[in-house]
């Protein structure tokens, strides 16, 4: 067995429609520590305005064992439209 086989990666992908026509797309992959509870999230999300507009903000967080949450980096990049 390697030394990986307490780590689960999990991954949630949902996209959405707003009534105004902006289109948001968000990427969730966790890697947790199946052992100790511990995990690292990458939360990508990104936003199509209907203007042609847009943005994608990334989120990377880690979680301890006692379950609080810190955020170790936050990027977002603004596109205009063309």
């Amino acid at each position: 067995m390697s030394e990986n086989d307490n780590f689960e990666v999990v991954e949630e992908f949902d996209v959405e429609v707003t009534e105004d026509g902006d289109v948001i797309a968000e990427d969730t992959v966790a890697t947790i520590d199946t052992d100790t509870g511990e995990a690292v999230i990458d939360d990508v999300i990104a936003v199509e305005a209907a203007d042609g507009s847009s943005f994608v903000e990334e989120v990377i967080s880690t979680v301890d064992a006692e379950g609080n949450q810190t955020v170790v980096a936050d990027v977002v990049e603004e596109l205009d439209a063309e």
